[in-house]
C-alpha cells in the first residue's frame, strides 16, 4: 500500500524537474529553520547578558 502510494505521488506525479525543485525547497526551508533557530538562540543569550549587566550596574 505504502509503496504504490509512494510510486503515485512521488514517481507518477513529479516530473523530474518536479522532484528537484521539492527537493530543494525541502532543503531551503530546513536550512532557514536551524539558521532561525541559531540566531534566536544566541540573540536571546545576548539580550539576558546585557539585562544582567544592566542590573548590575544598577
Amino acid at each position: 500500500m505504502s509503496r504504490s502510494l509512494y510510486n503515485w505521488l512521488y514517481r507518477d506525479t513529479l516530473s523530474s524537474r518536479g522532484r528537484t525543485a521539492l527537493l530543494f525547497g525541502a532543503v531551503v526551508v530546513l536550512v532557514a529553520a536551524v539558521g532561525g533557530g541559531t540566531w534566536y538562540y544566541f540573540h536571546a543569550k545576548a539580550v539576558e547578558k546585557e539585562e544582567q549587566e544592566r542590573r548590575a550596574a544598577a
